[in-house]
């Protein structure tokens, strides 16, 4: 096979992998924002404290980690184009 074929379909696994990582952090980030919205209700409802520095923390470092992964699939999208030349 040539190389560059074997290149393309290298990036094409990659970006399979990138966008199935995408997808379980946009889940798991789902669920997080459901289990706030939960503890948001009990502290109004039951005037319970909850302390929101916690997932204000991991909602930041979530939405890092999303931006790089679609920054990677970005890259690997010009890349894969540059090299089946449709640039």
């Amino acid at each position: 096979m040539d190389d560059a074929v074997k290149r393309a379909f290298g990036i094409m696994a990659e970006q399979i992998s990138i966008a199935r990582d995408l997808s379980e952090r946009r889940a798991l980030k789902f669920r997080s924002d459901a289990g706030a919205d939960i503890s948001k209700h009990r502290r109004d409802q039951h005037g319970l404290y909850w302390d929101y520095t916690g997932y204000l923390d991991q909602e930041r470092r979530d939405k890092a980690e999303i931006e790089a992964l679609l920054g990677r699939f970005d890259r690997n999208q010009k890349k894969l184009a540059e090299l089946l030349g449709t640039v």
